[in-house]
C-alpha cells in the first residue's frame, strides 16, 4: 500500500468499548521497539518521494495482557512520513507534518507482539531523527500517554531522551557518502593539542593587545552600578578607578582600553563600544587583580548574531534572558527571535487572542479549534514545550537586550511556515464568523506539500485578508516596541521555503486573469512586494531568507532589505552571497553547515540533531571557516557527503553590503533549555569570536595558514577553558563535553578531551569504578573514557577499542 499525504479527514469508527481505566492501563503497560531494519535499494523506494531514497523500519507493540477492544488509535510522530508499509496487525497513515495514525487490524494477545514494517522518505541515521510521547487515544475518551515513549527528563542526548529506539542505524546515506565514523580516533584528531591559556585571555579576541608586564591588585572598581551590573564587575567605592569617555572617531562599537597602577581608563567611539570595553575588562578581572594592558579593539562585522527559534518548542522567557546575557559577554548584538512558525505561534498580539489561546499550544483535538496539531513528539496535552510571551513578557525582553545594547529582530514566518496562524486565524472566524483576518480560502482545491511534510501552512498573497493579517501584526509589534521604549527598526518576513500553494485559488486565478501578476510564479515575488511595503510605511526594515528574495527584482523593494543567505557552500552559497551583496541586498552569512547550531557536533548517531546541510559541525569547522574568503574554504570543507566541491570563486563588487553572521538554533529537536545550551555551548562562544575578531592566519595560505589555524584554535581552546567553563559551571549551563578522543602510540594510548581542564577518567572492560587518567598510564583496550568538568559533570562515556 503506497501513501501520500492525506487531509486530516478521519473516517468515523465504531463506539469503543475501552473504558478511561483500560485506555490508560495499555497506555501504561504498552511495550514499544523502534528499530532501524536497513537502508532499502531503489527498488523498494517511491521514486517520486524522498528523492528516491528511503529506508525500512520496524514498529513493536506488546501488551502484558490480554485486549479484545481494537477501536483505539496510536498517534506518534516521525519526521520522515511512511511511503508504504507491511503488517497483518497493523495499519499506518500520515495525516499532516510529521504525525501519522495507527490501527490494530486484530486485538492485542498477552505477550504476543504487533509487528508493522514500514518504507519512510530518505534515510535514519541518527537516533535524533525519532520523536518522543506517541499516545492512544479512543472515541470518547482521553487520550493516553505512552508510558514507554515519554521523553525522560533532563535528557539532552536523543537515546537517553528515548530508550524505546533499538538497534544500530545505518552510518551512510548512499554508497557515495564518506562520513568518517566518530569513534575516539576521530575526537582525537579533532581536538586541539593542550596549550596553556595567554595571562590575557580574551573571548573573542581583540584587534591588538600589548601587555606591559605586572599586575594592578583590586577588589573592585569605582564605577556606575548600573553598568556593574550588566558586565558583571563588582563596584566599589573604594575600588579601582574607571575613568571612561566617548570618541566619536573610534567608530561605532570600538574601543580603547588601559590598565596600570593608576586606574582604569576606558575610550568609545560609542555606549555600545564602552559597554564592550566593560565586559572585556570583566574577563581581565580574576577576582583580585587585572594585567597591565593596553588594549584596542573593533568588531569585524557590525551584524553578529544568533537566531533562536521559540515556535517549534517553547523554550520560555527565562532561557532567552539567560541567553541574552552570555550573548552580550560574547559582544553579540542581534537577537533574531523566530517567534511563529507551523507548530506554534509565540507572542501575544493584542486584538488577535487566538493566536495565542489555540495556536501556542498543542494537543489532541483534530478539529484544531482549541489547539494545534501535536507535532514534533508534543504528546496528547499541552505541555512546557508549549506556551508564549506575554506582551509584559517580551518588552521584558527588549529592555534587557536593550541594556545590552542588543537588537530583538522579531521573526513571525510567512507566507509558507504559517499554520499556527492559519489554523488560529480559522478559529477566529469559526467561533465569531468574522473573516476580517480569515486566511483559509474555501474554495481553493491546491494540493501540494511543504518541505516539512504539511499541506495547509502557506498564506495566500491573492486575498485581502492576508494583507489585514499582517498588517495587524505589523502594526502591534510597532506599539508593543514603542511602548518599550525599544523602536522596532527590523522585522524578519521568513519567506523561505514556499511550496507553490496557489495553484487552484480561485482568487488567485483572478489576479492573474486581472493582470496583477502574470502566473503563479510571480505570486511569492508580489506578496513579497506588498509586505515589505506594509513593513516599510511603518518605518521598519524588511529582512528575509534568500531564496524568497532571489525570486523578487531588488527595484521592486524598499531601500533596505537584509538577506540571510542559507543556501550551503557546497550548492554555491557563495554565488547567492555575493550576488545578492552586489544587487543591494544587506547580506548575512548563515550558512547551514557552518552556523546551524541545531545540526550534530559530530557524525555519530547519539548526537542530537538534524543533519540535512552536514553531518557535523564542530568546534574546529566552526573556526576554521573563512568568511571574507569564501570560495577558499572548499579547500578544507566537503559537501553533506564528505566528497570535494568546487567553489563558484563569485566576484563580490560590493564587499560594503556584507553585514555580518548570525548563528541559527533551529528547535524541532530542541525541547528543553538544556537541550539548547548543549547545542550552544561552546559552539556560539566560537561564532562570537570569528564575527568580531578577524584571525591572522586567515590572511595566510598553503601550510602557514594551517599552522596559524592550528595554533589560533589550541590558543582559543585554553581560553574558553580558563575562563568560560568556570562561568557556564557556575550559572549552571549545561554546555556540550565531547567524548574523550584516543589515540594508540606504541604500547601506550594518549587521551585529550575537547578542551583543556577537563578532567578525563577511565573504566577497562568489566571495572565498575572510573579512575583518573594521567599520561603514560597503562591501559588496554577495551576500555571507556569519559571527562568530567570542575564541577563533576560528566560528559558521554565512549569505548575506546583495540585497534
Amino acid at each position: 500500500m503506497k501513501l501520500t499525504a492525506l487531509p486530516l479527514l478521519l473516517a468515523p469508527f465504531m463506539a469503543s468499548a475501552l473504558t478511561q481505566q483500560q485506555l490508560d492501563k495499555m497506555a501504561a503497560g504498552l511495550e514499544v521497539q523502534y528499530q532501524v531494519l536497513a537502508k532499502s535499494g531503489a527498488k523498494a523506494c517511491a521514486k517520486d518521494l524522498g528523492d528516491g531514497h528511503c529506508f525500512k523500519a520496524r514498529l513493536t507493540l506488546t501488551l502484558p495482557f490480554d485486549e479484545s477492544d481494537t477501536h483505539w488509535q496510536l498517534y506518534l510522530g516521525l519526521v520522515n512520513p511512511v511511503q508504504s508499509f507491511t503488517s497483518d496487525s497493523l495499519a499506518i497513515r500520515h495525516l499532516n507534518g510529521d504525525l501519522h495514525q495507527i490501527t490494530p487490524k486484530v486485538p492485542f494477545e498477552k505477550g504476543h507482539p504487533l509487528h508493522i514494517d514500514w518504507y519512510a522518505n530518505f534515510w535514519q541515521l541518527s537516533y535524533g531523527d525519532s520523536l518522543p510521547n506517541f499516545y492512544l487515544a479512543a472515541p470518547g475518551l482521553k487520550p493516553a500517554l505512552l508510558a514507554a515513549t515519554r521523553s525522560v527528563p533532563g535528557a539532552v542526548l536523543p537515546h537517553q531522551e528515548m530508550p524505546f529506539i533499538k538497534g544500530e542505524l545505518p552510518h551512510k546515506r548512499t554508497l557515495d557518502d564518506d562520513t568518517p565514523v566518530a569513534d575516539a580516533n576521530w575526537y582525537y584528531g579533532r581536538y586541539p593539542e593542550p596549550v596553556p591559556a595567554s595571562e590575557i585571555a580574551l573571548l573573542p579576541n581583540a584587534a591588538k593587545v600589548v601587555a606591559k608586564g605586572g599586575r594592578v591588585k583590586t577588589h573592585g572598581f569605582t564605577l556606575d552600578a548600573k553598568l556593574a551590573a550588566l558586565t558583571g564587575l563588582p563596584a566599589s567605592p573604594d575600588g579601582l578607578a574607571v575613568a571612561t569617555r566617548i570618541e566619536p572617531d573610534l567608530g561605532s562599537e570600538a574601543y580603547e582600553l588601559d590598565i596600570d597602577n593608576s586606574g582604569v581608563t576606558l575610550a568609545a567611539g560609542d555606549e555600545a563600544g564602552r559597554f564592550y570595553g566593560l565586559e572585556t575588562l570583566s574577563q581581565l578581572f580574576d577576582g583580585a587583580s587585572l594585567p597591565v594592558v593596553h588594549i584596542e579593539d573593533a568588531p569585524r562585522y557590525g551584524f553578529r548574531g544568533l537566531h533562536l527559534d521559540l515556535a517549534r518548542n517553547f523554550l520560555g522567557k527565562a532561557f532567552v534572558l539567560q541567553l541574552i546575557e552570555e550573548m552580550a559577554a560574547l559582544k553579540l548584538n542581534k537577537l533574531h527571535l523566530h517567534l511563529a512558525d507551523d507548530e506554534g505561534w509565540r507572542l501575544a498580539i493584542p486584538g488577535l487572542p487566538e493566536l495565542t489561546t489555540v495556536a501556542s499550544k498543542r494537543c489532541h483535538d483534530l478539529s484544531e479549534r482549541h489547539c494545534l496539531l501535536p507535532m514534533l513528539g508534543a504528546g496528547p496535552v499541552s505541555t512546557s514545550r508549549d506556551g508564549y510571551l506575554s506582551v509584559a513578557d517580551y518588552q521584558d525582553i527588549l529592555k534587557a537586550a536593550k541594556a545590552r545594547h542588543i537588537e530583538v529582530i522579531p521573526s513571525l514566518d510567512m507566507p509558507g511556515h504559517s499554520r499556527a496562524a492559519i489554523k488560529a486565524m480559522e478559529a477566529r472566524f469559526q467561533a465569531t464568523g468574522d473573516s476580517q483576518y480569515r486566511l483559509v480560502e474555501p474554495a481553493d482545491s491546491t494540493r501540494y506539500q511543504s518541505v516539512q511534510y504539511y499541506n495547509d501552512n502557506t498564506l495566500n498573497p491573492c486575498l485581502a485578508s492576508t494583507y489585514a493579517f499582517t498588517g495587524k501584526v505589523f502594526s502591534a509589534l510597532k506599539a508593543i516596541h514603542q511602548q518599550a521604549g525599544v523602536p522596532l527598526k527590523r522585522y524578519h518576513i521568513g519567506a523561505d521555503e514556499t511550496a507553490g500553494a496557489w495553484a487552484d485559488s480561485p482568487a488567485c486565478r483572478q489576479l492573474i486573469k486581472a493582470g496583477k501578476v502574470a502566473n503563479t510564479g510571480q505570486l511569492l515575488p508580489y506578496f513579497l512586494e506588498k509586505v515589505t511595503a506594509q513593513l516599510d510605511s511603518l518605518g521598519i526594515e524588511a529582512a528575509a531568507w534568500s531564496d524568497g528574495l532571489e525570486k523578487v527584482a531588488r527595484e521592486h523593494l524598499p531601500a533596505h532589505v537584509q538577506a540571510n543567505v542559507w543556501t550551503p557552500l557546497y550548492w554555491g552559497g557563495e554565488k547567492v552571497a555575493h550576488q545578492m551583496a552586489n544587487a543591494g541586498f544587506d547580506v548575512v552569512y548563515s550558512f547551514p553547515e557552518l552556523t546551524y547550531f541545531d545540526f550534530p557536533a559530530a557524525p555519530d548517531p547519539q548526537e542530537p540533531g538534524y543533519y540535512w546541510g552536514t553531518r557535523y559541525l564542530d568546534a574546529a569547522k566552526l573556526y576554521a571557516f573563512m568568511p571574507d574568503k569564501l570560495a577558499a574554504n572548499a579547500s578544507q570543507f566537503k559537501d553533506r557527503q564528505q566528497q570535494p566541491y568546487q567553489a563558484d570563486n563569485w566576484p563580490l563588487d560590493k564587499p560594503q553590503n556584507i553585514k555580518g553572521i548570525q548563528a541559527q538554533l533551529w528547535s524541532e529537536t530542541v525541547r528543553s533549555p538544556a537541550q539548547a545550551w548543549y547545542r550552544l555551548l561552546p559552539r556560539l562562544a566560537i561564532m562570537a569570536d570569528k564575527a568580531w575578531h578577524k584571525a591572522p592566519w586567515e590572511a595566510l595560505e598553503g601550510d602557514a595558514r594551517q599552522q596559524g589555524e592550528a595554533v589560533g584554535y589550541a590558543q582559543l581552546s585554553a581560553t574558553i577553558s580558563r575562563h568560560w567553563l568556570a562561568r557556564w559551571d557556575k550559572k549552571a549551563l549545561p554546555y556540550r563535553i565531547g567524548p574523550v578522543g584516543a589515540e594508540k602510540r606504541g604500547n601506550t594510548y594518549r587521551l585529550r578531551a575537547a578542551l583543556p581542564g577537563l578532567t578525563i577518567q577511565v573504566k577497562p572492560k568489566g571495572q565498575d569504578n572510573w579512575q583518573s587518567w594521567q599520561p603514560g598510564m597503562a591501559l588496554s583496550a577495551p576500555f571507556a573514557a569519559r571527562a568530567l568538568t570542575n564541577t563533576g559533570r560528566a560528559g558521554r562515556a565512549i569505548w575506546v577499542n583495540p585497534q
